[in-house]
């Protein structure tokens, strides 16, 4: 074999292990394939979005009830594996809403996308709370139920924290509405609180103080159940909101609590951070925010 042709196949060899390892790097939109399947979602890094759902303003006044820029999909594309869905029944129609602002979107093409998204990535789940923003309602339940038994093998509606080789390519339950025995109960969340939720065999921890006074106390919040979810070895799942509206002037300003908070979380997760951190629910979520959270998984080599 002559030298140039030793070359030639050289520089081919270097190129395949070049490719190989390019495929091995998790994206936005297949970080999960490479989590151990027999890890518990309780103790997976896991970038969510707070009210996945809401992309419009009161009358466009700004910074009254929009949290998010990207769509489902891109959110989802982005790395985003739990979604925030808070849903209005009202003559029949099932909307998605912030308070009593509508955002001209329907649960039904909600769940539609992510049943699109988990197809074809089949490694992957959606954990998604589902809440009633509406007033009381005796039909919401039943209305949800309607929904997920039209496509039940896309749904995993069971009432324990699974393990993610039981739920890759379906969507995950957690329940925040009453009147159903299905899903992870989270039916006794509390307003602005940071709580636990024991129902057994499941314990959830939640931090949603939302009512943001000071963003630097916000920050402190967020920052130190981030630790609390690192250090611990209890099995629970840990949903921290980064989220907040603050109040310091005479109207919400949510964007004003997203600025202050979401640079100092992409610093908890810089270098080479790696550990369980919980579900992070973050207003105005980005793929760069969203990478430094999944690439925290120590099976995860983000791009």
């Amino acid at each position: 074999m002559n030298e140039s042709r030793v070359v030639r196949m050289g520089v081919l060899l270097v190129l395949l292990f070049s490719f190989a390892a390019l495929s091995c790097l998790a994206n936005g939109s297949n970080w999960m394939a490479t989590i151990d399947s027999d890890r518990s979602l309780a103790i997976i890094s896991i970038p969510g979005s707070h009210d996945s759902g809401a992309r419009h303003n009161f009358l466009g006044l700004p910074e009254t009830a929009k949290c998010q820029t990207l769509s489902i999909g891109e959110q989802l594309n982005a790395g985003v594996r739990f979604l925030d869905i808070r849903c209005k029944l009202e003559h029949g129609h099932f909307g998605i809403y912030h308070g009593f602002v509508e955002q001209c979107l329907s649960f039904e093409t909600v769940e539609q996308t992510c049943v699109n998204f988990l197809k074809t990535h089949p490694g992957e789940t959606v954990l998604m709370t589902i809440q009633n923003e509406g007033g009381p309602n005796k039909n919401f339940a039943s209305a949800v139920d309607v929904i997920i038994n039209r496509d039940s093998a896309n749904w995993f509606t069971g009432k324990y924290i699974p393990r993610l080789k039981e739920v890759r390519q379906k969507i995950v339950l957690v329940r925040r509405f009453a009147g159903k025995d299905e899903g992870i109960d989270a039916t006794s969340w509390l307003d602005n609180e940071c709580f636990p939720i024991v129902s057994p065999p499941n314990r959830l921890w939640v931090q949603d103080r939302y009512i943001v006074w000071c963003n630097e106390s916000k920050w402190r919040v967020v920052e130190r159940f981030c630790r609390q979810a690192e250090t611990a070895k209890d099995g629970a799942l840990y949903l921290n909101f980064a989220s907040g509206s603050n109040r310091t002037l005479l109207y919400p300003r949510i964007r004003a609590t997203s600025r202050y908070v979401n640079p100092r979380l992409a610093g908890i997760f810089r270098g080479p951070a790696k550990g369980h951190y919980g579900v992070v629910i973050m207003d105005f979520v980005t793929p760069k925010l969203c990478s430094a959270i999944y690439g925290t998984n120590p099976e995860v080599v983000s791009e």
